[in-house]
């Protein structure tokens, strides 16, 4: 056959180590053996290359080569473990393809037993991870679990068949007219008969049939003993008799490997002998095979697990404090320092050691017992020479516990904390990412199998809580299994709102009640995020925002030097403290922001926004103060971020930094106007539409406070025309500018009313009287020349309406309410439900006084209190204006106190300045 020559040719010239004698011999090597050489060499390379140039005239020999090179593939270390899995499944299909179409072939035995080798050794044992071991002496996965269950009765099979084949073989090849020069000449006669026949067959089949008597009576292979086999025909018919025959046979296959005749199976072959006399109940020579095994001090895994087997004989006799004395051992032995998995199987021994310990106790002792048997693993965590390998080792010791416990949760209150703790994580985690890949892919199946996973860590963690050990439970087991029980929650049902609420606030209890914990900061850090998209949610939940307060100040007072405090500041500082008028707060928390944060310049403007506002929060005393304050820090941020923005090398900063440029200067002209300075105003504001032409929004702020300033400084003609300016260039935006420039202004009027008052000298009364009706002349002159615009523009009524409230506030600011209740009537009957439409009219009807106009005026409020939350102003507004009514009228007064301090429960600071004195007043006066 020219491939065998061309393949011999090629392979003694490569194998130049050889002696002359074994090159010369290769000639006459059969095909099989040639291809299994050259698979040992690791020569793929090679045997694709011999089949390309000359495909082999035999299909046997052809389908040979496949499954060797199969076989080369999964060898080779430098694939990756997925393609290795995926390369061996490959393997043992193609051997049992090769077996079942080529079962008459010659060489139909010896690939069976190369088949039952690949299972017992290459699949439990390596791809499976000591599958074997596992499943005999410790705690195996699931995945162990199912390679067993599938395996080893084809294993089985596979040696049974091949043993009866060979034993026919000894009498019937011989008789072949070419038996010497095709089998013995070449060697494979003696391949065939002594190294496979005589050692390899027998050793697999032993060991084969030691493993199957370990299966339980409800597998298959017993449970299917009365179905006609031809390949296994010795069976028996019942579970236990079939056990027997096959532990007798593994003593009858394995003895002859004992006294050392194949040396290289002898510590093996001795150690499964001993294991299944010890099945067997003959536990002394089982203990005298043992102790022959273990002779000298064996470092290698095979004496090791001798060793164990020497535990359970003992275990199997009910000398629990001998098997638990040679398992402690073990935790030292050579073996288990190099492999941290056989760590890991020697605390399963004594797990199990201690399990049985504990069946066998007292009713009273047992449960007791049976949470201290996973000691051992607790141990096992514990141990400093795991070094890193320590949490890989942990999440694989956890996903285990879940298989156990996952159909059997009535067990769970019998468990240890830190277990309960480790079944929640894993239970999580395998949850988590079904539920996510479960999602993507549509998959209803494998979502309920995921909800399944995370409604056991929930029950795992909510154990652990209800658990009479709970109190004296490591603080590191009830934060990790707190914060699984949060994430279960979560992913249980991701989109509704009541859930995620929930989950973020379980995550937030196990940063506050754990704040040691490694764990925190990431549960923390994962709740404020979790609660910000609450807030998103349109309407925002009932409690959102206090949940989201708690958590923040949780983040910031236990984790305030962490990433996720840094990230949350500027958020939060909006939020939670800007927005509900808690500026100088706002201000500390922005300024807290470290300078490298990509949101430092964002946070420094924000800071001097909320100075500038804090200053309106003063009393007259400390107005100065506060302004001089805000001036200050509001020039200090100009100059440091207009360095900044000539300077700074990434986009994102250099932007960030011109944004707070812009912002500072709005604030520098805000302060100048509250000193009275509109010319100072007007000089800060210069050129800043130009220079910030792109930026829409602060042009649009810029212009508010121009027109304010032009207005402050009797200079109507020009306010107006930055006003039409503003109108032609922000559409959208044009009512909600010229309806601050009148908050603003109505605030001035307020102002000079509280000097007005509180002043007898009559020039500055006049003054002061001139002042507040220029104020409010402009205030009606800028509101009608916004509604003309507006109606120029051809917009529906209901598009009118905001342009409408803009007038008939600045009707009412210069004291005109009976004009804006008019205007504004008709707008009710047809936009009843319009929040800001009723505000502004329950507003011209309170200016406009009267007891009935008051009480028509209080039902408008009691809507807008019912219609609303905190901390929307209108609300704050509405609840002022009520008891304010209360006292105008005399009625229930005598409840204002009480109503202010359940006012004071929602906000300590009453809604801000615009509302606490006014609150605080009514408290005072009302007050028995």
């Amino acid at each position: 056959m020219r491939w065998h020559a061309l393949a011999v040719a090629m392979f003694t010239g490569l194998s130049l180590f050889a002696s002359p004698q074994v090159r010369a011999q290769l000639a006459d090597f059969d095909e099989s053996m040639l291809i299994d050489a050259m698979t040992r060499e690791g020569m793929s390379e090679l045997l694709l290359h011999l089949v390309e140039i000359e495909p082999p005239d035999d299909p046997v020999v052809g389908r040979q080569i496949e499954v060797a090179q199969y076989r080369m593939r999964f060898d080779d270390a430098n694939r990756s473990e997925a393609e290795r899995r995926e390369d061996f499944d490959t393997l043992v299909d193609a051997t049992q393809q090769m077996i079942e179409d080529f079962y008459d072939h010659e060489l139909r035995p010896v690939w069976q037993t190369d088949l039952t080798e690949l299972l017992l050794n290459q699949a439990l044992q390596q791809v499976y991870r000591g599958a074997t071991f596992f499943y005999e002496f410790g705690v195996p996965t699931a995945e162990q679990t199912a390679a067993i269950n599938e395996l080893l009765p084809i294993a089985l099979e596979a040696a049974t068949d091949a043993d009866q084949t060979f034993f026919r073989y000894q009498t019937e090849l011989p008789r072949d007219d070419d038996h010497q020069q095709r089998r013995v000449n070449t060697g494979l006669w003696s391949r065939m008969m002594d190294d496979y026949f005589q050692t390899r067959t027998q050793y697999y089949l032993g060991q084969a049939a030691y493993l199957v008597a370990l299966l339980p009576d409800d597998h298959p292979y017993y449970t299917g003993l009365g179905d006609e086999n031809p390949r296994m025909p010795a069976r028996e018919q019942s579970a236990e008799a079939e056990r027997d025959r096959l532990l007798a046979e593994a003593v009858e296959r394995l003895e002859g490997f004992i006294e050392g005749r194949a040396s290289g199976i002898q510590t093996n072959a001795r150690s499964l002998t001993a294991r299944a006399l010890m099945r067997q109940g003959e536990f002394e020579l089982a203990y005298e095979l043992f102790e022959r095994t273990l002779e000298g001090e064996g470092e290698r895994t095979e004496h090791l697990i001798a060793a164990l087997g020497q535990a359970e004989a003992s275990r199997l006799a009910g000398d629990y404090a001998e098997a638990a004395d040679l398992a402690a051992r073990l935790t030292q032995h050579p073996a288990t320092r190099r492999n941290h998995l056989y760590r890991l199987l020697v605390a399963d021994m004594q797990h199990r050691v201690l399990t049985s310990e504990a069946e066998q106790a007292p009713a009273n002792q047992r449960d007791a017992l049976r949470t201290a048997a996973y000691d051992p693993y607790l141990d096992l965590f514990d141990d400093p020479s795991l070094g890193d390998a320590a949490e890989g080792l942990r999440m694989y010791v956890f996903r285990r516990w879940v298989d156990t416990f996952a159909d059997d949760r009535s067990r769970l209150r019998l468990l240890s904390p830190v277990v309960l703790s480790g079944i929640a994580e894993a239970a999580r985690r395998e949850g988590q990412n079904l539920a996510i890949e479960a999602r993507q892919t549509e998959d209803a199946d494998q979502l309920a199998e995921a909800r399944d996973r995370l409604a056991l860590a929930i029950e795992a963690s909510q154990a652990l809580h209800d658990s009479d050990m709970a109190d004296d439970a490591p603080r590191q087991a009830l934060a990790r299994a707190t914060y699984n029980e949060a994430v279960a929650m979560y992913q249980l049902d991701p989109r509704r709102a009541g859930n995620l609420l929930a989950a973020a606030e379980r995550m937030t209890d196990v940063a506050e009640r754990w704040p040691d914990q490694s764990v925190s900061e990431e549960a923390i850090g994962n709740a404020v995020a979790l609660l910000r998209s609450v807030r998103g949610i349109d309407p925002r939940p009932a409690g959102a925002d206090d949940a989201y307060q708690r958590a923040g100040e949780v983040l910031f007072d236990a984790f305030g030097g962490s990433t996720a405090a840094d990230d949350e500041r500027v958020y939060f500082g909006y939020a939670m403290l800007y927005n509900r008028g808690r500026f100088e707060d706002a201000a500390a928390m922005f300024e807290q922001v470290p300078h490298a944060h990509a949101t430092y310049f964002e946070a420094q403007a924000a800071r001097s926004r909320a100075l500038g506002r804090a200053v309106r929060e003063r009393s007259d005393d400390d107005r100065d103060a506060a302004r001089e304050r805000a001036v200050e820090t509001a020039t200090e941020l100009l100059e440091e971020a207009g360095r900044e923005a000539e300077q700074a090398g990434d986009d994102g900063r250099r932007r960030s930094a011109w944004l707070a440029v812009a912002e500072a200067r709005l604030v520098l002209a805000d302060m100048a106007l509250d000193a009275g300075n509109a010319d100072e105003a007007l000089a800060v504001l210069e050129d800043f539409e130009q220079t910030f032409a792109d930026e829409d929004v602060l042009v649009r702020d810029a212009m508010e406070r121009r027109i304010l300033a032009l207005a402050e400084a009797d200079r109507l003609d020009e306010a107006s025309d930055v006003a039409r300016q503003m109108m032609a260039d922000h559409r959208d935006q044009a009512a909600a500018v010229i309806d601050e420039v009148l908050d603003t202004i109505d605030n001035r009027i307020e102002q000079a009313n509280e000097a007005l008052a509180a002043t007898n000298v009559s020039s500055q009364q006049r003054a002061l009287e001139q002042r507040i009706s220029s104020l409010a002349e402009t205030s009606v002159a800028l509101a009608e020349l916004l509604l003309n615009w507006a109606r120029e523009q051809q917009r529906s009524d209901r598009e009118m309406l905001p342009f409408e409230l803009v007038q008939a506030k600045a009707l009412r600011l210069a004291d005109r309410p009976g004009k804006a209740v008019t205007l504004l009537a008709p707008r009710v009957e047809t936009f009843g439900s319009n929040a800001p439409l009723l505000h502004e009219y329950a507003e011209a009807l309170y200016a406009a006084g009267g007891n009935d106009t008051l009480r028509t005026a209080a039902g408008i409020y009691d809507r807008l209190i019912r219609g609303l939350e905190p901390p929307e102003p209108l609300w704050w507004n509405a609840w002022m204006r009520r008891l304010q009514i209360n006292h105008r009228l005399g009625v229930d007064t005598q409840a204002i106190p009480l109503r202010v301090r359940q006012l004071r429960l929602r906000d300590e600071n009453l809604g801000g300045a615009r509302f606490r004195p006014t609150l605080e007043s009514l408290e005072t006066r009302h007050a028995r």
